[in-house]
């Protein structure tokens, strides 16, 4: 599906922008990513953006104000890894609630080194805005927590041997813990639990596909980390 953009109102003519100069050198389509709502407005993210690192780079040099952070969020959905977490340590600090989504996202993916990267930062700081957001969004926390899951048991069941250390769900648990939607959170891993135990004779390839009917597989694994 191609990627729809939408942004809150005041956000709109910026991030459009911002979009246009991503791909005027390489106008590869996007398909489309997370779709969140943000203080009552809609986000649409893409799934993955494929401008150069070095036009990434010079745009978000170049910006100001909303447009810098808006850059980095959009820069967390670049193809490359290295990319998104150079993007993430520039963003993890903002206080713009329209952020939240861009990293709450990340902790579904695979990359373990950006995860740490937010864990770590939700161990230091407030998670306020991102709290805020959660109760806001339950089914997209609950799938990001699904994937988060799915990850944990296909990749890192030998350096985490319970779920409950692995760093996207400690952070997962550190964000849904101040509101009501850490009920609806703990029924999830529940349910992702069994299903886990239910595919184990199968295999990591019994995970992978129901991960890939989530969406989360597929789109993220791409090049470059």
């Amino acid at each position: 599906m191609s990627y729809q953009p939408a942004f809150p109102v005041a956000l709109q003519p910026k991030a459009m922008a911002l979009l246009k100069a991503m791909t005027a050198s390489k106008p590869t389509p996007a398909h489309q990513g997370f779709q969140v709502t943000v203080q009552g407005e809609l986000l649409s993210a893409p799934a993955r953006l494929y401008c150069s690192p070095s036009d990434l780079r010079a745009l978000i040099d170049e910006a100001a104000g909303d447009s810098h952070a808006l850059a980095l969020c959009l820069g967390t959905r670049h193809w490359n890894g290295y990319v998104r977490e150079e993007c993430l340590r520039q963003l993890i600090s903002t206080d713009r609630p329209w952020a939240a989504p861009f990293l709450v996202q990340l902790l579904g993916e695979y990359v373990i080194e950006i995860v740490e990267v937010i864990a770590d930062a939700i161990r230091r700081d407030t998670v306020q805005d991102l709290s805020d957001f959660a109760r806001e969004n339950p089914r997209f926390m609950a799938i990001t927590r699904q994937r988060a899951i799915s990850y944990w048991d296909c990749y890192f069941r030998g350096r985490f041997r319970s779920l409950q250390t692995y760093p996207a769900i400690t952070a997962l648990d550190a964000i849904e813990a101040a509101g009501p939607i850490r009920v609806a959170a703990v029924k999830m891993e529940r349910r992702g639990l069994r299903l886990l135990l239910q595919s184990a004779a199968r295999g990591c390839t019994g995970c992978m596909s129901s991960a890939a009917r989530s969406g989360s597989v597929g789109s993220d694994v791409d090049a470059g980390r």
